[in-house]
């Protein structure tokens, strides 16, 4: 894979992530609805684990990556 598809990728996974964190945030933290689906989670005004976070985000990263050269290497022209 070239230097400049490897960017574009890890940009685009980078930027993947940014976006569905902003989505997922204030989707979490309206709550909505009578039923307390939310009940395992934090409240708010209580502290988030940022280093579980982190992992998640590093870990789901690495999969993006990962999967994302594996698929480029099947479309890699053989000389």
């Amino acid at each position: 894979m070239s230097i400049k598809t490897s960017v574009k990728t890890a940009v685009t996974a980078i930027f993947t992530a940014v976006i569905s964190f902003f989505i997922a945030v204030p989707a979490h933290a309206s709550g909505g609805g009578d039923l307390d689906t939310l009940a395992p989670f934090n409240r708010a005004g209580e502290g988030h684990n940022y280093v579980a976070i982190i992992i998640v985000a590093v870990v789901l990263l690495a999969i993006v990556l990962g999967l994302s050269t594996a698929v480029s290497n099947l479309f890699k022209k053989s000389n």
